[in-house]
């Protein structure tokens, strides 16, 4: 029997408190609306590496996919009105209705939705890691935060007219993040490979912008086209080291770079002096957050497509959230004045989608903020405007949409 989504539009029962604390075990907990995260230092590094490069191929999945189905009898979900989802009686082994959390805690799946009918065409990732933010911490508690809120997102977009819901999105357990930040990151690149090499669009949930250069060195492997990178960010992230290694989210871009692929960055406005002359010096495309500001949206998207030519035809989408500028979204670690706004991250990304085929992205550095949970669903909701816009053809051709 298929759900609908009018019956489903009860509160979800997940807590909206927020504290630190200990546990019984006395294990330090972080508990972000009612997801509970405990504090444990990762055991030392077991797998011989000491080099920062990664050992791909040696590394198995370990736990990016092998929890079993969390599903529970009776656990509340949501369906598109089309009615193309399975009720969560009919879950199947394969795939999760709650994703076991990597603490053991449980994840609520992605806008609440009920295990997909058929195969599904997008797949979240969660990717809770968080060793090197600079400033506000709380990235860690980014992936269950939009995760919870997404629960409040319409299904209905009316700027498509459509679900985007109904080509199926899957959430997928989250990524084990304990270990060291070689193994964890190789499990990263690992998972997002695998995802992608089943035909489906990634959508990750980090998580500090670390994550960044394992997920696209996963998206480069899997795909046999050239790739390009674009990233919307305040920042340029373009440092070589920061805080003593060169696995620092400050050094997420420096990262992409050393793996040969060209990108374009929208939105800076926060940068050292060596990585403007970095800039200068290479020629790396940027849009400025000034640029942003100033010109009409009309020249913007006009400057925005004509630097898209540049980059290959398929392309990984990497959000920062900061982005947005503070008015519009608060909950980041590192928050800078005079950032983009709503409408103006939908324009770019609406032409991004359109002219280019971008197989996968993330969402990164969101730092929940206790008890205003508008950050975390502006967050979603973003995701879900993205995974609209990436089968925007697809869904205009689906009865019922």
């Amino acid at each position: 029997m298929a759900i609908s989504s009018q019956s489903l539009r009860t509160p979800a029962p997940w807590a909206s408190s927020r504290s630190r604390g200990r546990s019984s075990d006395g294990t330090s907990r972080s508990v972000v609306v009612g997801l509970s995260f405990p504090r444990i230092e990762p055991p030392a590094d077991t797998d011989g590496s000491a080099s920062r490069e990664f050992a791909y191929e040696a590394e198995p999945l370990r736990g990016a996919y092998s929890w079993p189905p969390a599903a529970a009898a009776g656990q509340k979900t949501r369906a598109p009105s089309g009615g193309q989802f399975h009720a969560s009686a009919a879950v199947t082994q394969r795939r999760l209705l709650a994703c076991r959390g990597h603490a053991g805690s449980d994840m609520p799946p992605f806008l609440r939705l009920d295990v997909p009918a058929r195969e599904p065409a997008a797949a979240v990732l969660p990717v809770p890691y968080e060793r090197t933010t600079s400033w506000g911490r709380g990235t860690e508690n980014g992936p269950g935060a939009l995760l919870v809120a997404s629960d409040y997102v319409e299904l209905y977009d009316e700027e498509l007219d459509a679900e985007p819901c109904q080509i199926g999105i899957e959430t997928l357990p989250p990524v084990d993040v304990g270990g060291s930040d070689e193994s964890v990151l190789r499990r990263i690149s690992a998972a997002a490979e695998a995802t992608l090499r089943d035909g489906r669009f990634l959508a990750a949930v980090g998580g500090e912008h670390t994550v960044t250069p394992a997920l696209v060195r996963g998206a480069r492997d899997a795909t046999e086209r050239d790739l390009g990178v674009v990233q919307f960010d305040a920042h340029a992230d373009l440092r070589q080291t920061y805080g003593g290694t060169a696995w620092n989210h400050a050094c997420a871009m420096s990262r992409v770079l050393d793996l040969g692929l060209p990108t374009l960055a929208v939105g800076i406005r926060s940068l050292t002096r060596p990585e403007a002359a970095r800039i200068a010096n290479e020629g790396l495309p940027i849009i400025w957050a000034e640029q942003l500001d100033a010109l009409p949206r009309p020249e913007l998207e006009v400057l925005f497509e004509g630097l898209l030519a540049s980059l290959p035809d398929t392309v990984y989408l990497t959000f920062d959230l900061d982005f947005f500028d503070p008015s519009v979204l608060p909950a980041t670690g590192t928050p800078e004045p005079g950032g983009g706004t709503w409408y103006q991250a939908l324009a770019l990304l609406r032409r991004l989608f359109d002219r280019k085929r971008v197989i996968a992205m993330d969402v990164v550095e969101l730092a929940p903020i206790p008890d205003n949970p508008a950050s975390d669903f502006t967050a979603a909701k973003l995701l879900y405007k993205c995974i609209g816009y990436r089968f925007r053809r697809e869904l205009a051709g689906m009865p019922g949409t």
